[in-house]
Formats: C-alpha cells, sequence, structure tokens
C-alpha cells in the first residue's frame, strides 16, 4: 500500500501499490513504483525482453540519450543523460509511440554520497505534476509504528 498526505491537507489517501497509478491523486497515468524510482534519480523499470541503446545527442555534445525498446522493437522510453550519467529527462511511450508522460529534473542535491532530484516536473497531456524534495533523510531510524494502521483515523479516503 502507498500512503500520501498532502500537505496542508490533513486527509489521508491509500492506494494499492502494486499496478496503481496516480491518475486519482494528480490525473496522470504513472505507476507508483516508476514515481518512486524517478524520486530517486532512477530510470522507471524496464518490461522484461526490452533493449536499449545509448546514443549521443547531436544538439548537445554534453548529453546522451538511452533509448529503450520493447521485444518489438517500438521505442517505450527515451532518456536524457547528462555529461556524469545522471537522469536529465524522461519520455515514456506506450506501444502506439503515444507519448504517456515526460519528466525533467532539475537541482540535484547530494546527500551521503546519493544524487536525488530536486525537482521533477512530470507532463502527461495537459496534466501536470511538480515534486519539490525538500528534505531527504538516508538512513534514517524510522520508528515501526508509523507503519502500523490500527484504524482508521478520521477522513480517510480509500
Amino acid at each position: 500500500h502507498i500512503y500520501v498526505q498532502p500537505e496542508p491537507d490533513s486527509r489521508i489517501y491509500e492506494n494499492e501499490a502494486k499496478g496503481a497509478t496516480l491518475a486519482k491523486l494528480a490525473g496522470i497515468e504513472i505507476q507508483v513504483m516508476d514515481l518512486i524510482n524517478l524520486l530517486c534519480g532512477r530510470l522507471p523499470e524496464m518490461p522484461d525482453g526490452s533493449v536499449a541503446d545509448l546514443k549521443n545527442d547531436p544538439n548537445d555534445k554534453n548529453v546522451r540519450n538511452l533509448v529503450v525498446y520493447d521485444m518489438t522493437g517500438n521505442v517505450i522510453q527515451n532518456v536524457s543523460l547528462d555529461e556524469k550519467n545522471g537522469i536529465k529527462a524522461i519520455e515514456t511511450f506506450d506501444s502506439s509511440g503515444k507519448t504517456i508522460y515526460n519528466a525533467e529534473f532539475t537541482g540535484k542535491k547530494e546527500v551521503s554520497g546519493f544524487v536525488f532530484p530536486g525537482r521533477i516536473f512530470v507532463r502527461a497531456g495537459l496534466r501536470q505534476l511538480k515534486l519539490a524534495l525538500r528534505q531527504i533523510l538516508p538512513n534514517t531510524e524510522i520508528k515501526e509504528d508509523l507503519f502500523v494502521l490500527t484504524s482508521q483515523p478520521a477522513g480517510v479516503k480509500k
């Protein structure tokens, strides 16, 4: 399950994380696990049997593009990488070649040797989602009771 508590709204939204998308929360058909990978500055999971090709960007010598193909040869992702192989942008396509969403990463932050995007801007058609990572606490102790919900608090929507 994934629990989201938008600020300053005090309501908690719960959803099954496996296979879930952010369509209801943000109006964008992005898988929750893909968003978690984006927040960590990683590529979304690639389907089994997909292959990738690394190409130089003809417009910018400091940028390379990782083009990911499905088993039938259709482009399913185009990832722009900076000179240190950090992700600058991702565009994800469906099997017909139509863009599902694209994401741009800015304001890199290094925390305990890990590099995270400071901001992520996701677009899907006319819908937009802007995410800013305010604080990153790696290897922080977390109380186990934060993961135990004994009863639904008032205002919970499922």
